[in-house]
């Protein structure tokens, strides 16, 4: 087993979170037994959009996350996504800002450059994610195996899915990994660019032969952004029961 550094990383705002420093190839059980999660019943991925989500669709969304991290903490459900205070893990960590206890874990590609001027990620952790897990890596998109990893070695035990909301090239080589990984994707139709992208594939309307083959080869549902919020949590519910395909 390796040695993990875990520390309490406190934020401007009073909150912390307990942080757990690991390679990129730290087997994802050993990152589990090192968080020391409360039990949960299931876990969601969170893909999406960061610093290219448009301000416009802040106010929209909001319902739609605030829906789901009730629905997580009524249900023992940890969401797990890229854990910085940007784009769509900001949004669900200001939902969870007043939450009881959410099981809010981001995986961090901890020496990527955040912004110019020299700003690491691990500097800009979004401070509503009571877990986080700082990848040893300097690129966007390194954490992306791990944090797939996390995802199926927690699917062995609980029920699995992933939602999309936006999202761009990163995002893209999420849902990749979901895809292969069997996971149904959640996608919200109008929070634009990859998630729309990947709804107009599904209705055939799409121009993209790489997202077209992603299309046929996953399991997708369309959630559109404009409908209650009530009916994505029933979608989600219904896909984690569900689970992950495999074979």
């Amino acid at each position: 087993m390796q040695s993990l550094f875990t520390t309490n990383v406190q934020h401007e705002n009073g909150s912390a979170s307990f942080t757990v420093a690991v390679s990129p190839n730290t087997p994802a059980g050993e990152v589990l037994a090192a968080l020391s999660l409360p039990h949960i019943r299931g876990a969601v991925q969170l893909c999406g959009g960061a610093g290219e989500l448009a301000p416009a669709l802040r106010a929209p969304l909001a319902p739609l996350f605030q829906a789901l991290i009730d629905f997580a903490v009524q249900h023992h459900l940890a969401i797990i996504d890229g854990g910085t205070n940007s784009g769509v893990m900001a949004l669900i960590g200001q939902a969870a800002a007043n939450a009881a206890e959410p099981v809010l874990i981001g995986v961090v590609p901890a020496k990527a450059e955040a912004a110019p001027g020299g700003l690491l990620a691990q500097d800009f952790l979004e401070p509503h994610h009571p877990y986080i897990v700082l990848v040893d890596a300097d690129q966007w998109g390194a954490e992306i195996t791990l944090m797939n990893a996390v995802m199926e070695r927690l699917a062995q035990d609980i029920a699995a899915a992933t939602v999309l909301i936006n999202g761009g090239e990163i995002t893209r080589k999420e849902i990749e990994a979901a895809v292969a990984s069997g996971r149904p994707v959640l996608a919200v139709k109008g929070s634009g660019r990859l998630a729309d992208q990947i709804c107009a594939a599904l209705e055939n309307t799409g121009d993209d032969l790489q997202i077209d083959d992603l299309v046929h080869r996953g399991r997708f549902v369309v959630h559109e952004l404009s409908a209650p919020p009530a009916q994505f949590t029933a979608t989600l519910s219904t896909l984690i029961r569900r689970g992950p395909t495999h074979g």
